[in-house]
């Protein structure tokens, strides 16, 4: 009886850990393929806004709407 529970123990533990390895790599493999798209794709146009200068920007500027740093 207690050969029984230990194969079952160990057999157990061998179960949940092919279940656990095989979901990390499905979760990598999904996470490598990368569905979501990019911050410069999720706009509808490739034309930006300049809110400084009140012209249309073909460029994204990640600096945001000032192209130079403030003087102190």
């Amino acid at each position: 009886m207690e050969y029984a529970k230990k194969s079952f123990l160990l057999l157990f533990a061998l179960c949940t850990g092919l279940l656990s390895v095989c979901w990390r790599m499905v979760s990598f493999a999904f996470s490598a393929l990368d569905f979501e798209p990019d911050v410069e794709e999720k706009s509808d146009t490739n034309v930006w806004y300049n809110y400084r200068t009140g012209e249309i920007d073909p460029v994204k500027r990640y600096d945001g709407i000032y192209q130079e740093r403030l003087q102190k």
